[in-house]
């Protein structure tokens, strides 16, 4: 059983052990939603100050994942606003406040209901080019492309990480370019769900996540070698976006 299954039977007082009891939950019927339709749902719910959930998409499909862990399950639309669990008998339901916009989380199961509060909406169409600038940054890394990576940073760029310190653009493009040198050099990727986008005003960007880095190994499977969280402070000028400020932790 999941750990986030577990916490949404404890959050309804059902105990760890009701999901092995339960029936499985019939087949319904389930519509489709294109995820411009299901934007309307990202973002951030609280259910108790130590139990936050993030809804998200993820190629194509929706999910909910409990934040800061790494299991998440898909939910799947009975109606817009209305989501059903296909592991276990529950159902989510967004409720819209007087703005139009949802505000309320609903979650309902054997007959009672537990309501979360939304703390965080994405700013969505940030939240996608962050995704995109992201995606590209490393995408160069991976293909050890360092002229290509470098441009992603500005020449200001202030690097804080929590083993090796603060180091400059100059200092990471030594220590790049020696990286990309191995024979095997380190593959990243980032952790599904993991990502959060802030604007901040006049200036850009803040992106939020955690990401693993694999090291190849001839003949066998690439070996996970850390999971460490992420913190980039991305500067948008003349149609231009930069990174300005790195911290890495928790390595």
């Amino acid at each position: 059983m999941s750990r986030l299954v577990c916490l949404l039977l404890l959050l309804l007082g059902a105990g760890v052990d009701a999901r092995a009891q339960a029936p499985a939950p019939p087949a319904r019927p389930e519509i489709t939603l294109s995820r411009d339709s299901a934007r309307q749902f990202f973002g951030t719910y609280e259910f108790e100050p130590r139990f936050q959930m993030r809804i998200f998409s993820q190629n194509g499909q929706l999910f909910a994942q409990r934040l800061g862990d790494s299991d998440k399950f898909r939910l799947f639309a009975a109606r817009p606003g209305l989501f059903f669990l296909k592991t276990m008998p529950a159902e989510l339901e967004f409720v819209r406040a007087a703005s139009g916009q949802y505000e309320t989380l609903l979650l309902h199961q054997g007959g009672r209901d537990k309501t979360a509060r939304r703390i965080q909406a994405q700013p969505l169409e940030l939240y996608d080019e962050v995704l995109q600038l992201d995606t590209q940054l490393y995408q160069a890394y991976n293909q050890q492309q360092l002229a290509a990576f470098m441009a992603y940073f500005s020449p200001q760029l202030e690097f804080y990480h929590d083993q090796t310190g603060l180091t400059t653009y100059q200092d990471n493009v030594q220590r790049f370019k020696e990286n990309f040198a191995k024979p095997a050099p380190l593959r990243r990727e980032l952790v599904p769900g993991s990502l959060e986008v802030y604007p901040i005003a006049g200036f850009g960007a803040i992106e939020i996540g955690t990401h693993r880095f694999y090291q190849p190994e001839k003949g066998q499977p690439d070996k996970l070698v850390g999971e460490p969280h992420f913190l980039h402070v991305w500067q948008h000028k003349g149609g231009k976006w930069l990174i300005t400020r790195i911290v890495s932790y928790d390595h």
